[in-house]
């Protein structure tokens, strides 16, 4: 470590007893900053980037319309057999 490092760590840790109100408002601050990243992207995680708890869940399921005249107004929305569609 180089002694300016070392003086920048001995003022910090001065000015941390000098107010004392101060610090523990930013270290709770800052706690709750970084809480909150985590829980916005554990959500983002489960909604986005994990895969469905279903089998063949590589496939995504759409739902398409059928073409006009066919006798089916709609097809599956999950990947399955239409059948005579």
């Amino acid at each position: 470590m180089s002694f300016s490092m070392v003086m920048e760590l001995q003022r910090a840790w001065r000015r941390l007893f000098r107010a004392p109100g101060f610090s523990l408002s930013v270290i709770v601050l800052f706690a709750l900053s970084v809480g909150g990243a985590a829980a916005i992207a554990t959500a983002g995680w489960s909604l986005f980037a994990r895969p469905l708890p279903y089998s063949r869940a590589h496939f995504r399921p759409t739902r398409r319309r059928a073409r006009r005249g066919s006798r089916c107004a709609e097809m599956s929305a999950l990947p399955t057999r239409n059948f005579g569609c």
